[in-house]
Formats: structure tokens, sequence, C-alpha cells
């Protein structure tokens, strides 16, 4: 699965798509995990209306003439979420100076939430880890993050920062690459699959990325697809 220089084309697309393939049947059968406290989802308190009761207009007879139903008007409300993420996991598609490869990834992060109805703000740390083309990489992206909660069921996030630490470690007996100089942007969706009787949610998200990070003269790049299963409380 790994691609070096001197490897023919057949060889190169034959790896990548067989670590494609890998990464998206563990994504969609595992999909890593993670939990939120809080309103860890967004859009949950969004100012909406509700059904309160419905009541039956009798006739004379005693009989159900019509139904009539009250509506109330629940206003928006402030609330605070914080979710952990143990790892997320994907696919990357990465080049290292023109080198191109195809990554597993794995991510582990914290996010903190602040907002009011169905939009939130907040910032986002953890550590991106890329295996493949005969190196690890690990990076460690500090980002300013964006909610918004479209309904009870779906919700769209983007996030991006910088990467004071990135480390590029070699399978060969070759010396690490620290870098100081990189960035991350993201892009999410968050669907839920389940609401509890308890307000407990079952959350899909789904994410793409592009990172950078320069190392002297070398210049790693990537693009990433990522997704796990979260639980919120």
């Amino acid at each position: 699965m790994r691609h070096r220089r001197g490897e023919g084309p057949g060889s190169s697309a034959a790896g990548k798509g067989h670590v494609i393939r890998l990464a998206c049947v563990l994504v969609l059968m595992c999909g890593g995990c993670s939990f939120g406290i809080g309103s860890a989802y967004v859009g949950q308190w969004r100012a909406h209306d509700e059904t309160a009761f419905t009541v039956c207009v009798e006739n004379e007879a005693g009989e159900c003439e019509s139904q009539q139903t009250v509506i109330t008007h629940v206003p928006e409300r402030s609330y605070w979420g914080l979710a952990l993420t143990y790892p997320t996991i994907g696919v990357a598609a990465s080049s290292r100076d023109g080198d191109r490869f195809a990554a597993f990834r794995m991510e582990l992060s914290a996010e903190f939430l602040k907002g009011r109805g169905e939009r939130a703000f907040g910032g986002r740390a953890g550590a991106l880890l890329d295996f493949g083309g005969d190196a690890t990489l690990m990076s460690v992206p500090v980002m300013a993050v964006a909610h918004y909660g479209f309904s009870k069921r779906f919700g769209f996030y983007g996030a991006a920062g910088y990467s004071p630490y990135s480390e590029l470690s070699f399978v060969a007996d070759e010396p690490s690459l620290v870098s100081h100089v990189g960035w991350r942007a993201v892009a999410g969706l968050q669907i839920v699959a389940l609401i509890t009787r308890n307000e407990n949610r079952l959350i899909w998200v789904f994410e793409g990325d592009r990172m950078a990070a320069n190392f002297g003269d070398l210049h790693y790049r990537s693009w990433g697809l990522t997704g796990h299963l979260e639980l919120s409380f």
C-alpha cells in the first residue's frame, strides 16, 4: 500500500484503491466514536413551534365533530457543549513534494462550543495522524469552529486554524522532520440518527478537510475524509 518513487503507475493505483476501499469500509462499520456533553449537537435549542395538545370539539350528541390543535412557540435558548473524539477514522489523498499516495487517517480531538439558538462558536484542538507513503505524519491543529443547526436532525460546521507543531517520521532509518508552519480547514455534516426519550442523541458525523505542513523545502499536502459516530448526552 506504500507508494515509492520508482514504482510503476499500476502498483500505485492498485495500492491507493486498496487503502481507499479499506478506509471506507472501516468508516461505515465502526466510524470511530465520540461522546458529547451539554449541547454538543447544535440545532436542538432553535426557536420552533410544537404541538402542546389536541382537543376534540363535540356536538350535542357527544360526538367528536372537529379537532383543534394548540401550538406553542418555544423560544431559542443559550447553551454550551463539549465533544471528545477517540478517534475519528478515514482516508486521505496526500502528497509529499509531488509524490502522491493514499494514507489511513485518524484524529483525536476536543471541541468546546457556546451558542444560542441554531448557531454556536468555539474552539477545537487535537492530534491528526496520517499513515502512508513510507512515513507517518502527526500534526496538532488548533482551530476556530462555527456550527449551524438546520433542524433537529441536520447540522453543518466549518473550522480553520494553525498547526503550531507537525512531525514527519519515516519508516526507514531517516531522521524525523519537525515543522511549526502548517494550517488546516474543515467542513463537516452532522446527521442525527436517533433521539431517545431522554433527549440523548446518536449522531453520524462526516468531515472533509484540507491540511498542509512545510518542513523546510519539503511540502506536505493532504485532502481527507473521515467519519465517526457520536453519542450526545
